[in-house]
């Protein structure tokens, strides 16, 4: 018996011995036996359930749906090609492609925003670093010219003082009034 599913996959009828009764690829002339099949054997243990693995009447790498008919211990099985079931995958390749490269290209945009961003904080640190050294530099030849200053002046005023003392003392009667402190 031949079964005409519209999807493109394999289905197909295996009875409680093992053997293939009816499937969609094939309408077998005898019966062939199924049961040395390792996956036969898990699908009879487990009872239902999905795999990927190789479809036994197509011989490809299919993705494969079976359930155990418990009442007669049959086993039905549907099993598409990974080519099918990943066509939507294949066709969304290029705009995944394109989604990737735009993701990479915005990071790597990002990545120079940031470095730049990061080159202009170590330039301004540099700036103000310098000119934080340079209005030390600064200070520090204020400070040492102040010192200088003082202790020069300190000699002519010192000796303005002592003149001052020897005109008050020697020239004290000479003086006016006006002039006397």
């Amino acid at each position: 018996k031949k079964i005409n599913p519209s999807f493109g996959g394999t289905i197909a009828l295996i009875d409680h011995n093992g053997d293939l009764v009816a499937t969609n690829e094939l309408a077998p002339t005898e019966f062939i036996n199924l049961n040395s099949i390792p996956f036969i054997q898990k699908a009879r243990r487990t009872r239902r359930g999905q795999i990927q693995g190789v479809d036994p009447i197509q011989k490809k790498e299919s993705l494969i749906t079976y359930v155990v008919i418990d009442s007669l211990e049959w086993l039905v099985i549907s099993s598409q090609p990974l080519t099918v079931v990943l066509a939507p995958l294949y066709a969304l390749k290029p705009t995944l492609f394109g989604l990737g490269l735009a993701c990479f290209s915005a990071i790597f945009i990002l990545g120079l925003i940031w470095l730049s961003a990061i080159h202009r904080y170590s330039d301004a640190l540099i700036r103000d670093r310098r000119l934080k050294e340079q209005s030390l530099l600064e200070l520090e030849q204020a400070e040492l010219f102040a010192f200088a200053a003082s202790h020069d002046l300190q000699e002519p005023l010192a000796k303005i003082v002592a003149f001052g003392d020897l005109l008050k003392t020697q020239a004290a009667d000479q003086l006016n009034d006006k002039f006397n402190v």
